[in-house]
């Protein structure tokens, strides 16, 4: 495979939080720009295996079981919790556990907005109007 070097400068807060990325993933920084790149730049989807499996679970659901799936949301428990965290790491810092529990939460997060997502894209092709789905006027 070819490759392009380049260089780009970021803010110092960012390159930290791929610091701990990489060491979280046991990956060298470089190898977790390309995976982050790699997560948010179009190609074949890249999903945890439980995400795909679940997704894969919403073609079997009854409509109004969709629509229960794509009116999910995060509980209020876990914003305040993600607040206090993120708020702690940029005051302190956290400790090993704290940064794992907020990777844990962050990816409850990710799990509910996809499962929202795929709800009503499912909803769609079903004919369905999703309109009452979106942010509300």
């Amino acid at each position: 495979m070819s490759s392009t070097s380049v260089v780009v400068d970021i803010p110092n807060s960012l390159y930290a939080t791929l610091l701990d990325r990489a060491a979280q993933s046991k990956r060298t920084v470089q190898e977790e720009v390309l995976h982050v790149m790699k997560l948010v730049l179009p190609g074949e989807p890249v999903l945890p295996e439980p995400f795909r499996d679940e997704l894969e679970q919403l073609s079997k659901l009854s409509d109004d079981d969709l629509w229960v799936a794509a009116r999910t949301r995060v509980s209020d428990a876990v914003i305040d919790r993600l607040e206090d965290l993120s708020f702690k790491r940029g005051e302190q810092g956290l400790i090993e556990a704290e940064k794992q529990e907020q990777r844990r939460l962050l990816d409850e997060c990710d799990r509910v907005m996809l499962v929202r997502a795929h709800g009503a894209l499912r909803l769609k092709r079903r004919g369905f109007d999703i309109t009452s789905l979106g942010p509300n006027p």
